[in-house]
């Protein structure tokens, strides 16, 4: 299995927007637009569940 850099700094920009927020990945990773940022964070279907049961307040069988 071989990684890149590129998708180091992607894995670690997911890790931190989810421990620190959004604007302190944005910053870690200098970028100077959102939308720049956007493409380096990636929610998983259990965090999608969570979300969906916490606006809908029904549970949701991937939520954990």
């Amino acid at each position: 299995m071989s990684y890149s850099g590129h998708a180091l700094r992607h894995t670690i920009g997911t890790i931190v927007e989810r421990q620190a927020g959004f604007e302190v990945a944005k910053s870690m990773l200098r970028h100077k637009r959102s939308s720049t940022t956007d493409t380096y964070v990636m929610a998983g279907p259990a965090e999608v569940a969570r979300a969906i049961s916490e606006i809908t307040g029904c549970p949701h069988p991937l939520a954990q």
